[in-house]
């Protein structure tokens, strides 16, 4: 007997107007970005990049799992046992998805290309499998034994006292390279303001080296108290990628410089040491004899215990790479990324964790991996914060910086990115909130701030299985797999829901940038995980487009189109696939709905939803996207006849009206807009191709995305100023 493909299945909350928290959840995004490791610290225990609010998945999954006519707001602060549920995320990145299932008490199935998406995604869902104090026991004697060896490498000047009883916090270098003219070498800078603190400037003089703090406004004619040169703090040496020769005045691009050295981290010198000492604080100074030797003394313990260390040596390939900067700049292994002093640590500490038991290893070689993202001469200082440092990850590449901050990873608790701060601040917050779940909620007296709710009777403690049999016969289960997400090992019809975020087009190359930890995690889980049997991540299959690489429009759409198909297979009947996106270009939209159609979804509707903080850098500079749209679809039936010139017209009203649920009187920029717009035309597309009439003719997707970008540029024109 044929299918009825018209039978429609009973509608979701989610798939009302107002069955999703748009204005509540807007109103708590904008301040959790802030602090989104207090938010949900077992999601942020590692790197992951393009993260999606882990609010925004809760209230996506409560939409889809609540009867139709509840209210998914009330229910967020509410404990849920949805233990029939079956909840499929096939691009489970870090796992924000899968952890907030398993909370709601949903039986949970990821799965990722990627081994350190795994391993993220991993680490957050699952709860320690040893005692609390186990664990610390084990992370104390590690820390005893590491600054017994490695603090007398960080020891400085007081100079208070003037002797060798503070410790460095962190040191800055900056490159030195050769005119490519004269010949002669120059030290690259591109300011000499260090940092602003307590209403004045640390600053670095260009002429002597002198360090020093100043209430002077930082402009020109800033005199230095060691020699008496006047100069610009905010003026240094280099500007779009060029130095300027301190010999001859000619210019050289930084780059060509770079990938002619031998060693990249090498050329640099040491310019500046933030001590901290127990009795009178941090400070800035110029670097003593006392920090070079430590440094020599460092580089000869490389050279005698380098055999025994666990050190990557896995070559950074130059061949299939959207990103080509790290081999333009003449890194030519991962390696050459670190100073030696911080292999040294690094090493020895990937070695200790490295022949743990199992039980302990886990937790604590995510905690290295995370270490070396604030280790690494790929790090950078903070203009507002000069005691912090920005990790290598503040952007999605990898930018060598003309100066780079060498953090002490030893430096202790109190300090940011730190062995000791990511253990308490990381591992210790992630093992508390597993006890005690808590959901952030706007202050009713102050909404620039947030405060938590704990969440009675919930719980985080999923049962790791390995088969779908397995899933099916235990509770509050989640089963996660390494490999390609278009053949799954499930049964037809099996899934209840699958909720996403699939890859963003061309916005991240997930693989090349997760290769830098992957080689460490590699050195200390490889003999226990065949995830990591590899010495690199292959990136053949990742899903991203790529000029450069060979991947183009057909590839992305090929490969979203096969997962989304294998989607339509397991899920059931009344089942749904809800995902998150967002992009300025037509193409991007253009695939992602050739991609729905081909796979047999149509979309049943689209909510806007706030992606980013107030504070977020993205939203800084300039016309950037704060808001993604959450698809809803369905599984294709019987489109409905309709002529093109009425849908188009639905079109612009429909989107006007989802434009108006976020702030009617907020004049929205033109990419989010275009969001919005395009969001609202896979609906429309959807539920009616290739039933669309245009003078005779059925209408492309190419034109209807056309179309949409017509009418987000005259909603955007049409806006107050």
């Amino acid at each position: 007997m044929q299918k009825d493909t018209n039978h429609i299945p009973p509608p979701l909350a989610i798939e009302r107007a107002d069955g999703f928290p748009v204005e509540e959840l807007g109103r708590l995004v904008k301040i959790e970005g802030r602090g989104q490791e207090v938010s949900r610290p077992p999601l942020y225990l590692h790197k992951w990049w393009a993260r999606r609010f882990g609010s925004v998945f809760r209230s996506i999954l409560l939409g889809t799992l609540l009867d139709s006519e509840d209210d998914p707001w009330e229910a967020h602060y509410q404990a849920h046992d949805f233990a029939k549920t079956v909840i499929l995320d096939p691009f489970m990145g870090s796992g924000t998805t899968l952890f907030e299932a398993t909370r709601l008490g949903a039986k949970a199935i990821g799965c990722d290309i990627n081994p350190v998406a795994w391993w993220t995604a991993r680490t957050a869902i699952l709860p320690l499998t040893t005692s609390w104090g186990q664990l610390e026991e084990t992370f104390r004697e590690i820390e005893r034994k590491a600054l017994d060896l490695f603090d007398p490498y960080y020891r400085t000047i007081c100079p208070d006292y003037g002797t060798p009883t503070a410790r460095a916090r962190h040191i800055r270098w900056a490159r030195v390279l050769p005119c490519e003219h004269c010949g002669e070498q120059t030290m690259l800078f591109k300011k000499h303001l260090l940092g602003k603190y307590q209403g004045g400037n640390w600053l670095h003089c260009p002429d002597c080296g002198f360090v020093f703090w100043t209430t002077q406004p930082s402009q020109s004619g800033i005199p230095c108290p060691e020699c008496r040169t006047t100069f610009d703090p905010h003026k240094g040496n280099t500007r779009r990628g060029k130095f300027v020769c301190d010999s001859c005045g000619q210019e050289t691009l930084i780059r060509k410089a770079m990938s002619h050295l031998s060693d990249p981290t090498g050329n640099a010198e040491m310019f500046a040491v933030l001590y901290d000492c127990p009795e009178h604080g941090w400070g800035l100074q110029r670097p003593s004899e006392i920090d070079r030797e430590s440094y020599r003394l460092a580089q000869e313990a490389l050279r005698e215990m380098a055999p025994d260390l666990s050190i990557p040596s896995a070559p950074i390939s130059s061949e299939g790479r959207s990103d080509p900067r790290p081999t333009n700049y003449g890194y030519s292994f991962w390696h050459e990324m670190f100073t030696p002093r911080q292999l040294l640590v690094l090493g020895w500490l990937a070695m200790q964790v490295r022949d743990l038991p199992l039980e302990v290893k886990a937790p604590l070689a995510t905690l290295v991996s995370q270490l070396t993202n604030y280790t690494n001469t790929f790090c950078v200082s903070r203009p507002n914060r000069p005691a912090a440092i920005s990790w290598i990850f503040r952007m999605h590449a990898f930018v060598p910086p003309t100066d780079f901050v060498e953090s002490n990873p030893l430096a202790g608790r109190r300090v940011s990115g730190t062995f000791q701060s990511l253990f308490w601040r990381g591992i210790g917050r992630a093992h508390e909130y597993r006890q005690q779940p808590a959901e952030r909620r706007v202050n009713p007296d102050k909404e620039t701030q947030s405060v938590a709710v704990p969440i009675r009777g919930e719980r985080i403690q999923p049962t790791l299985v390995s088969s779908w049999k397995e899933l099916v016969e235990t509770a509050n289960s989640v089963m996660l797999l390494c490999q390609p997400s278009d053949h799954l090992p499930l049964p037809d019809n099996s899934v209840s829901h699958v909720v996403t975020d699939p890859p963003f087009y061309d916005n991240v190359t997930y693989g090349e940038l997760s290769e830098f930890n992957y080689v460490w995690l590699r050195q200390m889980l490889g003999q226990d995980f065949p995830e990591f049997s590899e010495p690199t991540i292959h990136r053949e299959s990742e899903l991203i487009v790529s000029k450069r690489i060979g991947k183009d429009d057909d590839f992305y759409t090929r490969g979203l189109a096969s997962i989304f198909s294998e989607c339509h297979r397991v899920l059931t009947d009344a089942g749904a696939l809800i995902f998150t996106f967002h992009h300025k270009t037509n193409k991007a939209w253009e695939t992602l709905l050739h991609a729905l159609l081909e796979a047999k979804f149509q979309v049943s509707i689209v909510h806007p939803v706030r992606s980013e903080s107030d504070r977020s850098l993205h939203i800084m500079n300039g016309d950037t996207i704060e808001h993604d749209v959450v698809i809803v679809c369905r599984k294709q039936r019987k489109p409905r006849y309709t002529k093109w010139d009425d849908l188009v017209e639905r079109m612009r009203i429909e989107a006007e009206d989802l434009i108006g649920r976020i702030d009617p009187h907020y004049r929205q920029s033109s990419a989010n807009v275009s969001t919005l717009v395009f969001g609202q035309c896979l609906k429309l597309f959807s539920e009616h191709y290739p039933a669309i009439d245009g003078a005779h003719e059925v209408v492309s997707v190419a034109a209807a995305i056309h179309a949409a970008e017509q009418i987000a540029e005259a909603i955007v024109a049409s806006q107050p100023s």
